[in-house]
């Protein structure tokens, strides 16, 4: 059975949603249906699937260049919404620790 939507999702919203979260379980969790029925909507829409390493680099560098701005990990960790954990693990795989 699908899931009726209280809106349609056309191939723009879906582009969107992709672009704020990024995954396609975080998109099923805002408009609160399955990951596997945000599958069904990309396949169906003809949305190219954004892999989650290309938003990893992209992270990656946002943090490089706060962290080279002087920002400390904390001030990253809640600009970047990332716990502190997460944040010192890539300073650290991109060798900036000091």
């Amino acid at each position: 059975m699908v899931k009726k939507l209280l809106i349609p999702v056309t191939q723009k919203l879906l582009l969107g949603l992709q672009e704020t979260y990024k995954t396609d379980r975080a998109i099923a969790n805002y408009l609160k249906i399955t990951r596997q029925y945000v599958y069904f909507l990309r396949k169906k829409l003809d949305v190219p699937l954004i892999k989650v390493s290309t938003v990893n680099i992209n992270r990656n560098k946002m943090i490089h260049s706060a962290f080279m701005r002087g920002m400390s990990k904390e001030e990253i960790a809640k600009n970047e919404n990332l716990s502190y954990q997460t944040v010192c693990r890539i300073i650290h795989k991109l060798k900036l620790e000091v």
